[in-house]
């Protein structure tokens, strides 16, 4: 199972520098199962969702008004401006909505926040979380019980290239069949951990 992984990012440097710092940041499965009913609705008003994503983060998060960039290990990645940003809520909802659309919502859910970056912290946590309550509502996922952060961080490089050619050309084939990758990824952990477990 976990040979499945071996041509991943995860022999990176950057990449693993990313994944340690997981272990120094809080879980974000309990609180992500303490809000279960409402993420996977997603009903919740822009506030909400402002301050699940301050919950995740341990600071106040605003919706940001000024541009942004991160840093990647290959160069800045603009995001989208503060202005298209806003939309960004409603965007994920009109989705979640559509019944027609509903198998692409977990990967909707991860695209549009991480280009919107709508909060100045914790947008990628709030993304995993978005798409772990997205797969609760198309493949009956039943709690947050995927490793999605190390899955993404171990195809972190595939991840950001596939992201910045959705973001310049709108077209989602690239970005998609990393997203299933991750998710692939992921399951495969999980099902290692449980292995070793027993």
């Amino acid at each position: 199972m976990i040979g499945k992984i071996i041509d991943s990012d995860a022999d990176n440097p950057f990449w693993l520098r990313k994944c340690r710092e997981l272990c120094v940041r809080p879980a974000i499965e309990p609180l992500v199962l303490a809000h279960w009913e409402k993420l996977i609705s997603f009903g919740m008003s822009e506030p909400q969702v402002a301050n699940f994503s301050s919950l995740l983060c341990g600071s106040k998060q605003r919706a940001r008004t000024r541009n942004s960039y991160g840093l990647w290990e290959d160069g800045d990645v603009r995001f989208e401006s503060a202005e298209l940003a806003r939309h960004w809520w409603e965007d994920i909802q009109s989705v979640a909505n559509n019944q027609e659309l509903a198998p692409l919502l977990p990967a909707y859910c991860f695209a549009r926040t991480i280009i919107a970056h709508p909060y100045p912290d914790g947008n990628g946590r709030l993304a995993r979380a978005l798409v772990h309550a997205a797969l609760a509502r198309v493949a009956g996922l039943n709690a947050p019980a995927l490793p999605l952060a190390p899955a993404f961080y171990m195809n972190g490089a595939k991840v950001a290239l596939a992201l910045r050619q959705l973001s310049e050309t709108g077209d989602w084939q690239q970005f998609n069949a990393v997203f299933v990758r991750v998710i692939d990824d992921a399951n495969c952990l999980a099902e290692h951990v449980q292995t070793m477990a027993a």
